[in-house]
């Protein structure tokens, strides 16, 4: 396995393990998941995932019926603001968009 693939493969576990853990607080709740991704090839794992319906997958093999609604973000700095509006609940930036978002509302966005 290339260094390549390899962080490929990490990043989609990653996100897939995020995912449950995410779904798993909001089964009761709500089935459906609003996930942001932007454009470039570094998105390809959540591509690939969305094209394959991983989480769909997983969700039925947990008895939760979840239907994720994949958005497109131009900027992390776009993605920021969908969290903290609570119009999206994951997404995936880059260390500059975490390290903003984490210094201007600390606490309001981890659920």
């Amino acid at each position: 396995m290339t260094q390549r693939s390899f962080i490929g493969h990490r990043l989609t576990v990653t996100l897939a393990a995020s995912t449950f853990v995410l779904v798993a607080t909001m089964a009761e709740a709500q089935t459906t998941i609003r996930i942001a991704k932007q454009f470039g090839i570094a998105y390809l794992p959540l591509t690939i995932m969305e094209q394959k319906q991983v989480l769909e997958e997983h969700g039925r093999r947990r008895g939760v019926d979840l239907k994720p609604e994949w958005m497109q973000f131009p900027s992390g700095a776009r993605i920021n603001e969908a969290i903290l509006s609570g119009s999206l609940d994951l997404g995936s930036g880059g260390i500059g968009p975490l390290l903003t978002i984490l210094g201007q509302d600390p606490g309001q966005h981890r659920r």
